[in-house]
């Protein structure tokens, strides 16, 4: 077995998200990146519009997730 994979009887709940990305056109400036996270697991769904927000709200739908 592989070092990073981890065992069965280590096996943690894990989570499936999806990540769809798109530009939205701005007129004279470089297109906009939205996105739209959505955690297969729970269903939820949250839309971002920028980078820097992507990665706490990736850590908040799992903090959510691991506590319902």
């Amino acid at each position: 077995m592989s070092a990073d994979m981890p065992s069965e009887s280590s096996h943690r709940p894990s989570h499936l998200f999806t990540l769809r990305l798109w530009t939205e056109d701005q007129t004279d400036e470089d297109p906009t990146w939205r996105g739209r996270l959505h955690c297969v697991t729970t269903d939820e769904i949250r839309y971002f519009q920028d980078w820097p927000s992507l990665i706490p709200l990736l850590l908040n739908m799992l903090r959510e997730a691991e506590e319902s």
